[in-house]
């Protein structure tokens, strides 16, 4: 099992408007944030410059923290599924973990209170959390693009992942991370960024939890194809 340092959670609150006709002397316009929700694996809050860390420059998750939300209480499981309950459920373990990789059916999370008040919801990256193809829908996301979801098979180079239901096995040397963090984009592009028909807009919540902070860099899984076996090539590479 992955062990988790610890869990960096950002809120990044871009603008969104959703107003009534201009025309009326009556519109009232409310302003609902955009969210985009990160949770990485393996990643220590003290690593991050937002958070006092110096021993790594982190201008990027700096930034975020700077123009949207830090929090700086809240608690996390040095286990993977664990956390990732208490995240999507907003509740200590003891109240409702049931096994390692499962959530249970009966819970309702974030995104199910968001889909209902009228959001547009996405997940990328790892689920971990059931093998039901209709899980990510029953808990809220109306759209996914997922590793450790039907199977735990390659999740970084030539990657096996499911997005909308639909599993597939790439074979031409794609990247994991790369792929899921593209369609969390092309998501927020198709909700957010479309500015010629902005009446169509919706407040949008996209959850990313990466693999990446687990992940060696691309190069080094292209060393590993020369070196041997991942194990040895690693050995390798580190000694």
């Amino acid at each position: 099992m992955k062990r988790i340092s610890a869990v960096l959670v950002s809120l990044f609150l871009l603008t969104s408007t959703v107003s009534a006709n201009a025309e009326d002397d009556s519109t009232i316009q409310v302003q609902r944030p955009n969210i985009v929700l990160i949770m990485a694996d393996d990643l220590g809050f003290e690593t991050i410059g937002a958070y006092g860390g110096v021993s790594y420059k982190t201008p990027v998750l700096d930034d975020l923290a700077r123009q949207g939300v830090r929090f700086e209480h809240c608690y996390a499981q040095p286990l993977c599924t664990p956390t990732r309950v208490k995240l999507m459920t907003g509740q200590s373990n003891i109240r409702n973990y049931v096994d390692f990789g499962v959530l249970h059916r009966s819970q309702k999370t974030f995104a199910n209170l968001f889909r209902d008040s009228g959001y547009a919801t996405c997940i990328v990256g790892k689920w971990q959390l059931g093998t039901e193809l209709d899980g990510p829908k029953h808990f809220g996301f109306a759209e996914h693009c997922l590793w450790h979801f039907e199977t735990r098979k390659e999740r970084f180079p030539n990657p096996v992942l499911t997005t909308n239901g639909k599993t597939k096995q790439y074979i031409n040397g794609e990247y994991g991370p790369d792929i899921v963090s593209q369609y969390g984009m092309d998501f927020i592009r198709r909700n957010i960024w479309n500015g010629l028909y902005p009446q169509k807009q919706r407040p949008t919540v996209l959850a990313v939890l990466p693999n990446d902070p687990d992940a060696l860099p691309l190069l080094s899984y292209a060393r590993f194809a020369r070196l041997g076996s991942k194990k040895q090539g690693l050995a390798k590479i580190q000694g």
